[in-house]
């Protein structure tokens, strides 16, 4: 298995991979995607019922999940879809 640095490697888009922190403490991790518009987006569970979406943070390193092409659309979509939801349950709160 071979970790990329987003700072060094930036995370292509059209697949799906993990990203994580790299510190020993306070470990922390999400799921890079690309989005409906082709941009390369993290997604991550911030605090307790929220999650944060953005650009992959320069000091997380990635790997890439081994997907078929319809898959990493089928992923893509579904991480779409519960941001989605997360954003709509928040704003009816």
């Amino acid at each position: 298995m071979v970790l990329n640095k987003v700072s060094e490697t930036p995370c292509p888009p059209d697949i799906i991979a993990i990203a994580i922190n790299g510190k020993n403490r306070a470990q922390h991790c999400g799921i890079i995607y690309t989005d409906s518009v082709n941009g390369v987006q993290f997604c991550d569970m911030q605090w307790e019922h929220e999650l944060g979406v953005g650009p992959p943070p320069n000091l997380y390193f990635w790997n890439k999940v081994r997907l078929a092409p319809e898959e990493i659309l089928q992923v893509s979509a579904f991480v779409e879809m519960v941001i989605a939801q997360e954003k709509q349950l928040r704003s009816e709160a």
